[in-house]
């Protein structure tokens, strides 16, 4: 399950979570991204062809920020 706020400063939060099965998520927001952070620890999430990879574990959810 995805759901996406664009803000004006020109950011976007996705909040992502999985009700299914824990592994590897590639989130790509559909418009060309710099970075993409944790918006918990505020880590740089890796980019492969403009999507952000991370783990998501079953029943979890991330908040992604992409600049």
């Amino acid at each position: 399950r995805m759901t996406e706020y664009r803000k004006k400063n020109g950011m976007t939060a996705v909040a992502v979570s999985s009700f299914g099965h824990s592994g590897k998520t590639l989130l790509n927001p559909g418009f060309p991204v710099k970075e993409a952070i944790d918006f918990e620890t505020g880590k740089t999430i890796p980019l492969k062809n403009n999507s952000a990879e991370f783990d998501l574990k079953k029943n979890e959810f991330r908040l992604i920020l992409f600049k």
